[in-house]
C-alpha cells in the first residue's frame, strides 16, 4: 500500500523442496505475475490490485519513511483474483528502505528555486545555504554524522507531470552524493505546468554548484527532466560536468523557454495527433517534425554524456532523439557520450525493481498515455541501466561513492 492508500500486489508460484523450504535465487516461479529465477520478482511484477482506477503509477512519496511489504503465503497455485478471497497459511512484513540512517533530507526554497535536498549527514561546503532549508523527516541532528563533506552534487530532474519525485533522488544520495530533487512545475509556488517554465529557474538552481564538492555537478532526468537536464549542459557548460538522459528528446520541445528575455527556438506538439486505443492515448506522433534550429547545440557542451532509450516506448520516439543527439555529437569530432538501448522497456525507467508503469495520466488532456515496456525485460532494464548511471557519476564526478 503506498502513502495514498493505494495497494500493488504480486505473487510468484512455487514447489518447495522435500524439506519444505524455497530459494528464490535457486527455485524458478511456474506462474503467477512473474515466471522464472527471479529473487526481485515479487517486487518488480507488482501491479494494481483488483477493483482500482487503472493507470496508477507506483512511486515512493515520502522517503524518509520505509516502504511496508507484505508477504503471504498461500496453498496451491491461486490467481490475482482467487487471493482477494483468500487466507493465507502465515504473514511477514519486510521493510524496504529508501534512506538509512546516515542520510538527511531538507526542503530547499532559495529564491525561485523549489524542491528537496538528500544527501549524506555532514556539512556542505556553504552553511549560508543551510538557512534556506528546513530541515525534514527522521534525523535530529544534522550535519552530525560519520560523512564529513562536502559531497559531490547531482540535480535530479522528473517528467512533464510536474510534482516532486526523491525516490531516485534518495538512492542516489546513499552512494555519497549531495542530491537535489528539483521541481520545477506543479509544486508549492511553481507554475501549474511546463509551459510556463524559462531557463533563467534553471540556472538559478545551480547555486547548488556553490554548495557541494567543487569541479562541476551532474544532472539526470527522465522523460522531459531528461531534456532539462542536457538543456542545462548546453547553456551553463562550465557547470554540468555530466548528464543522464533517460528517454529524452535531443532539442527543445513542447513551449517557447525564454533564457534572459530571449524565446528560445522549439519544436512543438499537435494534440490532434494523439491516436486512442482501448480507451488510452499513444502520444508518438505527438511531437511536430523537429525544427532544425530548435536541436540542442551540442557544441557548447563539456559534459561527459550518458543517453538511455528504450525500444518500446509508446510516449515518445525515444531511440531516435538519442540517436540523432549521437549523430551530431560525433559530427562535432567529440566522444563525450555513451549509449544504452534496452529493446523490451518502456518509457518510464527507474530505480531497480521499480515495477512496471504503461499507463501515466497526460500532462494536459484527461486521459492516461501510454508508455509501453514488457515487464521482465523493463526490470531487466532498470537493473543494468542503475548499474551504467551509478558507475558513469562515479567516473565523472569526484565522489566518495560506496561502490
Amino acid at each position: 500500500m503506498d502513502e495514498k492508500g493505494r495497494t500493488f500486489e504480486a505473487h510468484g508460484h512455487y514447489t518447495a523442496s522435500t524439506n519444505g523450504k524455497i530459494h528464490l535465487n535457486k527455485h524458478p516461479s511456474i506462474g503467477g505475475t512473474y515466471t522464472g529465477i527471479e529473487p526481485m520478482g515479487l517486487f518488480w511484477s507488482m501491479v494494481q490490485s483488483p477493483g482500482q482506477k487503472k493507470g496508477i503509477r507506483y512511486v515512493k512519496l515520502d522517503v524518509t519513511q520505509p516502504s511496508n511489504v507484505e508477504l503471504s503465503l498461500y496453498p496451491g497455485y491461486l490467481g490475482i483474483n482467487e487471493l482477494q478471497d483468500s487466507k493465507p497459511m502465515t504473514t511477514t512484513r519486510i521493510l524496504r528502505v529508501f534512506m538509512d540512517e546516515h542520510m538527511e533530507r531538507f526542503e530547499v526554497k532559495v529564491g525561485r528555486v523549489r524542491g528537496t535536498l538528500i544527501k549524506p549527514k555532514g556539512q556542505l561546503t556553504n552553511n549560508v545555504l543551510n538557512k534556506n532549508m528546513i530541515h525534514v523527516g527522521l534525523i535530529d541532528n544534522a550535519f552530525d554524522g560519520v560523512c564529513s563533506g562536502p559531497f559531490p552534487g547531482i540535480i535530479d530532474m522528473y517528467g512533464a507531470l510536474g510534482g516532486l519525485l526523491e525516490m531516485r533522488a534518495s538512492l542516489l544520495a546513499n552512494y555519497g552524493y549531495a542530491v537535489l530533487a528539483l521541481g520545477y512545475c506543479r509544486y508549492k509556488d511553481l507554475p501549474e505546468n511546463f509551459l510556463r517554465i524559462d531557463l533563467d529557474y534553471f540556472e538559478a538552481s545551480t547555486f547548488f554548484q556553490e554548495c557541494v564538492m567543487t569541479g562541476g555537478i551532474g544532472t539526470i532526468g527522465l522523460s522531459k527532466g531528461a531534456e532539462l537536464a542536457v538543456t542545462m549542459a548546453v547553456y551553463f557548460p562550465d557547470k554540468v560536468k555530466a548528464v543522464v538522459s533517460i528517454n529524452g528528446a535531443h532539442m527543445h520541445t513542447g513551449s517557447a523557454m525564454k533564457f534572459r528575455g530571449q524565446t528560445l527556438p522549439y519544436t512543438g506538439y499537435d494534440n490532434s495527433k494523439l491516436v486512442i486505443i482501448d480507451g488510452n492515448a499513444c502520444s508518438l506522433e505527438l511531437l511536430d517534425d523537429p525544427v532544425d534550429e530548435a536541436v540542442f547545440d551540442f557544441s557548447r557542451v563539456k559534459a561527459e554524456m550518458l543517453y538511455i532509450a528504450v525500444g518500446d516506448d509508446l510516449l515518445c520516439k525515444t531511440p531516435f532523439y538519442a540517436e540523432e543527439a549521437i549523430k551530431r555529437i560525433r559530427s562535432l569530432n567529440k566522444s563525450n557520450y555513451r549509449y544504452l538501448y534496452y529493446p523490451g522497456a518502456g518509457h518510464l525507467v527507474q530505480p531497480p525493481n521499480t515495477p512496471l508503469s504503461d499507463l501515466a495520466p497526460h500532462w494536459f488532456e484527461n486521459i492516461n498515455v501510454m508508455c509501453g515496456g514488457r515487464p521482465k525485460p523493463h526490470a531487466r532494464a532498470q537493473e543494468d541501466s542503475w548499474k551504467h548511471i551509478l558507475q558513469f557519476f562515479q567516473s565523472n564526478l569526484k565522489s566518495s561513492s560506496k561502490l
